[in-house]
Formats: C-alpha cells, structure tokens, sequence
C-alpha cells in the first residue's frame, strides 16, 4: 500500500462567502413539477466552457475543487457529441491525466458491480423473501403469546414450517453472493494492477487511489472485513486536516 501525501493540503472549498446572512426578501414561492423540472445536461453550456477552460476564478477555488470540477465534467460529457473546439481540447487534455485515468478505473468498477445482474436480481428478490419472511415469524411469535392453548399447535406448525422456508431462502440467497463475490474477486485483480499504475502528483489523487486501492482490495478478497491498517488508512484520509 503506498504511503499518503500528508506534507500537502488543500482546503476543499471557497473560505469565504460560501453562505450569505441575509434573509432573502423576495422569496420565489413554490414552483409546480413541470416549472421546475430542468434541461438536462449541455457540454456546451457556458458553465462547461468555463470549467473546461479553466476559467474558475483564482482563489475562490482550490486545486482539489478544480480537479473534482474537471472529473465531474469527464464523467458527465464522455461520449457525447462535442461541438467547440474548448470541449474537444479539454478531452485530450485529461485523456492521459488523472481525470482520465480514474474514469476509465470508476467504468471499469460499475461494470464489476453490473457483471451479473441477473444473480443481483435473484438475490434481491431472495431477501426480499426472508426479510418478509422474518416479519411473519415476528407475527406468529406474537400471536403465540396470547393464543388460547388449544390453538398452539396449529401456530407452531405454521412457525416449524415458516423456519424450513426462511432456511431455504438464506441459503440461496448466501449461495448467490457467494457466487457473485467470487466473479468479483476475478475481476478487481486487474483493475487493482491498473488503479495501481495511475501516477499521482497532489494529495487529492493519492487518497483517490488509495482508498481504490483498499475497495479493490476487499472486493479481491471476496468481501471479507477490512483489515487493521486499511481501516487505518481510510481513517487518516477522512480526518486528514485541510489548510487554505
């Protein structure tokens, strides 16, 4: 596992200005679904333009907020058609940058977690069934409190037969992540090599890997609990102090 920047920090927000005291005197009153509804996204917009042209006005964002800006943007754009020259410049900017390379690694894991949708489905639906499963046998614990004595055996029956379904489902339902735990353990070997071969620069970009690093990791291992010193990892990213 490689070590942290923790000799770099950023803040990660404009220090001043971002909530404003005043209370708002006109008001915009509720606006109904289709007034409110939105375009949906442009990367032609003026917004875009600005990100991806790295118009973001200094000092009132930091590296971090930039970066995070330009991943956003990626994310949001690839793929669609792109009309001015500043879009189709800003691709083949971060094509081999770290905005890149991480897209490329997130599309890899989504694929990972899409690999087997009918087995997802199977399980969802096999929880489903336990979980109501487990409210009946609350119900029938229940009436089994205040049920007149003559009428015990029937609810035991019920709740015997009840435990041999609730059984069954758990079974299928351990059996089929167990499957899919193992089909993603195959496939995070190789986005772990290539999360691993991202070289990163700022502080931002290694926790980034990092916590890839430690997801992969997991998933490598077939789910199983984190260990000591990546608990600790993630601990010190989440609690690392930022400075402006």
């Amino acid at each position: 596992m490689q070590t942290r920047l923790v000799g770099q920090c950023f803040s990660v927000g404009p220090s001043q200005g971002w909530f404003d005291p005043r209370v708002n005197e006109n008001p915009i009153p509720p606006c109904t679904a289709p007034q409110c509804s939105l375009a949906g996204f442009d990367p032609e917009s003026p917004d875009a333009h600005i990100i991806a042209e790295g118009q973001l006005e200094a000092g009132e964002y930091t590296d971090a907020v930039r970066w995070a800006l330009n991943r956003y943007l990626y994310k949001k754009a690839y793929g669609l058609p792109l009309e001015s020259t500043a879009m189709q410049d800003f691709f083949d900017t971060h094509l081999h940058s770290t905005v890149g390379a991480f897209y490329e690694l997130d599309s890899g894991l989504e694929a990972l977690y899409n690999a087997n949708v009918e087995g997802l489905a199977a399980m969802a639906v096999g929880l489903d069934s336990l979980g109501a499963g487990l409210d009946a046998l609350a119900d029938l614990d229940a009436q089994l409190l205040d049920v007149a004595e003559e009428n015990q055996p029937a609810l035991l029956a019920a709740r015997t037969g009840l435990l041999g379904d609730i059984t069954e489902w758990a079974g299928e339902a351990a059996a089929l992540y167990e499957l899919i735990a193992e089909e993603r353990a195959q496939l995070a070997g190789p986005l772990k090599a290539q999360n691993d071969g991202i070289s990163t620069s700022f502080i931002y970009e290694q926790n980034e890997k990092e916590a890839n690093t430690i997801l992969l990791s997991y998933l490598e291992r077939g789910g199983s609990s984190l260990e000591a010193e990546e608990l600790q990892a993630l601990q010190g990213i989440a609690k690392l102090i930022v400075k402006p």
